[in-house]
């Protein structure tokens, strides 16, 4: 009686998705078990529809409800996840499903290996853009992973590797220039060694047309949180498309890292200089050759590129991802000037004046920082000491101004609660936009508008 009971259901169920689609009553999958005769709540609903061991429960479970739905082609295109999250109430039920195969499967194919012959170095890349019919894609990868500071030029030589495609000694010169083995050749496009980000670009492959490889689905820094699992997705130690998992265990922090740089003298000499990048920090394994693979949320969006991790005896699992928010801003930046990052100034320094934390509505961690001008049109010289220079931030901002919001033009307004929101934004302004910044100052608000019509206001990096 039971088993029939729960299949007179599970048609019950495909019935409502199919309505569901149509854009119907929209009733939920409970709602109709209660008017075929059921009584109880949804969690003991749920639980008599997966059953009890033995014949009883062996006979029907929830997954073959979802079978039921799936069918035909009006029924439920999602995953077993999202059926229960849609129909079942399964975040109120607290029901989780930990089986991420399908959607990994899905993130590892928009993951490629990296070879850059002419610097001697093996990394990782993300498909940001992929027109196969074409055979064109848009790649982001490190800049530390293409650039050689000895040969001081990128060249022909980078080729990447979807899964499954591994290079096989493929080191020779001779045969660099088309795709070869397992290889896609690629153009490099341009990057900002501030940033740590390269931008690879496939034109006209008969590989990629004829590959299995997927764009990643773009998520956004910002929204992510403390304690939200992650994967991540490289060739580490240059043995193939792989995944670790993790948590987010820190949204933003900033770290320095010492990079190897183009020397003055010789020509071929190389130094050191440190760097300091903006990262999200993560406890999924990251090693040798992750470097510029993604770190994806656990509904299977790119959040970020990882690009470092910390090396210590009394060091674990710190590893390092730049933000997919800024590297997005950055990223158009590059594109919009030729290969170059040019980025607009204001010419103020900053502090966080005050900070407050919390627990949103959203039941997420969040903080919210107050950020204050201390300098406007001064910077320290080699000796250290404070001089002027010319900005378009002098005359209108002034020291102790609270920063509030920013637009550009009459795009979205944008609210300045964090240290990074200004440096990173403006990555958007190019020559001639209009800039608006709402401070307070004295305990009113008032608007200051900045005009980027001069090249000055701009620098290269």
């Amino acid at each position: 009686m039971r088993k029939t009971i729960k299949k007179i259901l599970a048609v019950c169920l495909a019935v409502l998705a199919t309505l569901s689609f149509a854009g119907c009553n929209g009733m939920s999958a409970y709602e109709i078990a209660v008017q075929n005769g059921f009584s109880g709540d949804e969690k003991a609903w749920l639980e008599y529809l997966q059953g009890t061991p033995g014949e009883d429960g062996k006979d029907l479970d929830i997954r073959d409800i979802y079978e039921e739905a799936c069918k035909g082609e009006e029924g439920f295109k999602g995953t077993f996840l999202e059926f229960l999250k849609e129909y079942l109430d399964a975040d109120t039920l607290d029901i989780t499903e930990d089986n991420n195969t399908e959607q990994i499967a899905e993130n590892i194919m928009s993951v490629v290996s990296v070879q850059a012959f002419n610097s001697g170095y093996t990394g990782s890349g993300v498909i940001i853009e992929l027109d196969k019919t074409a055979g064109d894609a848009l790649i982001l990868t490190n800049y530390h992973v293409v650039y050689n500071p000895s040969v001081r030029f990128w060249g022909d030589n980078i080729y990447v590797y979807p899964y499954g495609a591994m290079p096989a000694g493929e080191t020779s010169e001779s045969v660099l220039g088309v795709d070869f083995g397992g290889g896609i050749k690629t153009q490099y496009v341009g990057g900002s060694i501030d940033y740590d980000i390269a931008i690879l670009r496939v034109r006209d492959s008969e590989k990629l047309k004829e590959s299995n490889v997927v764009a990643a689905n773009m998520g956004t820094s910002d929204e992510q949180t403390v304690g939200e699992k992650v994967f991540a997705i490289g060739n580490p130690k240059g043995l193939g498309v792989a995944v670790t998992q993790g948590v987010l265990s820190l949204d933003s922090e900033y770290i320095d890292v010492e990079m190897d740089v183009a020397g003055t003298f010789p020509s071929n000499s190389v130094t050191k200089q440190t760097y300091s990048y903006r990262v999200m920090r993560t406890d999924a394994a990251i090693n040798g050759g992750n470097s510029g693979g993604g770190l994806f949320n656990g509904k299977g969006e790119l959040i970020g590129i990882v690009n470092a991790k910390s090396v210590s005896s009394d060091i674990d699992n710190m590893g390092y991802a730049l933000p997919i928010t800024q590297v997005l801003q950055a990223v158009n930046n590059i594109l919009a000037n030729n290969g170059e990052l040019v980025r607009a100034k204001f010419g103020i320094m900053t502090t966080v004046s005050d900070s407050v934390a919390g627990i949103g509505s959203d039941g997420k961690l969040y903080i919210e920082e107050e950020i204050s001008v201390y300098k406007v049109g001064q910077q320290q010289n080699e000796l250290g000491k404070w001089v002027s220079f010319d900005c378009i931030a002098n005359g209108k901002f002034k020291e102790g101004d609270i920063l509030k919001t920013i637009q550009i033009g009459d795009g979205e307004i944008v609210k300045i609660d964090r240290r990074f929101t200004v440096p990173e934004y403006i990555l958007n302004v190019r020559l001639g936009d209009v800039v608006k910044v709402v401070v307070e100052r004295g305990g009113k608000q008032e608007t200051l508008v900045f005009e980027f019509d001069d090249l000055k206001y701009f620098s290269t990096l």
